[in-house]
């Protein structure tokens, strides 16, 4: 884990430190009527460059939901095979995500799952891809603006091609 992985685990569990007693007193149910289908997307830092990520999933209990997702790590030029090379990644995965409501609009989240990865290599005279099937791991938090859309913060790695850090909107229905 990277520096910028500790801070956002550091930023998450100060948070829930702060919103849990409010949030006990309450006694309500958080993200209750959250249940059902999700879709989203973000933006972010990759171990590449700049990435994107899409996803949908469904919340079947309170604090479970099946997730798939598409990243893209975006792409690099790196010094490979004698020479440099121009190289991108995607990787496609699905992931269970067990969820800790922590007030009325506020959860943290972890996933665990699997993910197919591919890195693509292109350059002066070279053409060559490389494929692996990876454990991703991710932990993150939402922020509920509305009842339906969502402020999404996520750290994520994917074995090989690596770690995003990542913002975005989740929108259920």
């Amino acid at each position: 884990m990277n520096q910028r992985t500790h801070w956002l685990a550091g930023i998450a569990v100060a948070a829930a430190v702060v919103v849990q007693p409010a949030y006990a007193q309450a006694g309500r149910a958080a993200l209750a009527d959250g249940w059902g289908t999700f879709l989203g997307a973000s933006i972010g830092d990759s171990d590449f460059d700049t990435g994107f990520k899409l996803f949908a999933g469904q919340q079947f209990h309170r604090n479970l939901a099946w997730e798939a997702q598409y990243v893209d790590f975006g792409d690099r030029n790196e010094r490979r095979f004698g020479t440099f090379v121009d190289a991108s990644a995607w990787a496609l995965g699905g992931s269970l995500v067990g969820l800790l409501p922590v007030s009325p609009d506020f959860a943290l989240f972890g996933k665990l799952g699997a993910h197919y990865a591919k890195i693509k290599y292109s350059g002066p005279g070279i053409s060559t891809s490389d494929s692996n099937v990876d454990l991703g791991v991710g932990a993150g938090l939402t922020y509920r603006l509305t009842r339906e859309l969502a402020l999404r913060l996520e750290v994520e790695d994917i074995g090989d091609p690596g770690e995003t850090i990542s913002v975005g909107l989740q929108l259920r229905f």
